[in-house]
């Protein structure tokens, strides 16, 4: 990513009142004011890659593959991870890679992000679901 993309990542751009000029359709132009962004607008992403690297005619070359991937902020909670967990899985899978091999990766992915239980992803998705039901009702009614 270049920095000028970094950059805009971190702010806002907020129209004001003031009036800096007029289009040539005659349309006012706004002027805009940079706020930088609260860390809740910052997405920050955590992304799992498997990366291989052999050696052509004495160079080093990398093969990579994505995994899978979670936003930092919810890669505690067991409704964001399932879907981490089930996308890692299933690539892990599809590589041919000896027990041992795919062992060593779950083991390296579960110290970044938790692997739970299917009963904690059940009760997750029961209580999900009773939520989405409270709330259908709760919209439903004022209707």
């Amino acid at each position: 990513m270049t920095t000028s993309k970094k950059w805009r990542e971190n702010y806002n751009y907020v129209k004001t009142d003031e009036i800096i000029g007029v289009f040539s359709n005659g349309d006012p132009r706004y002027r805009y004011v940079k706020v930088p962004k609260t860390e809740d607008e910052k997405t920050r992403r955590l992304a799992a890659y498997l990366c291989t690297s052999v050696r052509m005619n004495g160079n080093p070359r990398q093969k990579t593959v994505y995994l899978a991937s979670i936003n930092y902020k919810y890669r505690r909670e067991v409704g964001h991870q399932a879907p981490f967990w089930k996308s890692a899985l299933a690539k892990v899978e599809s590589i041919s890679l000896t027990a041992s091999e795919r062992q060593s990766i779950e083991d390296a992915l579960s110290r970044c992000i938790p692997r739970q239980s299917e009963e904690a992803i059940a009760r997750n998705e029961a209580e999900f679901q009773a939520f989405m039901q409270a709330m259908t009702s709760k919209i439903k009614g004022r209707m």
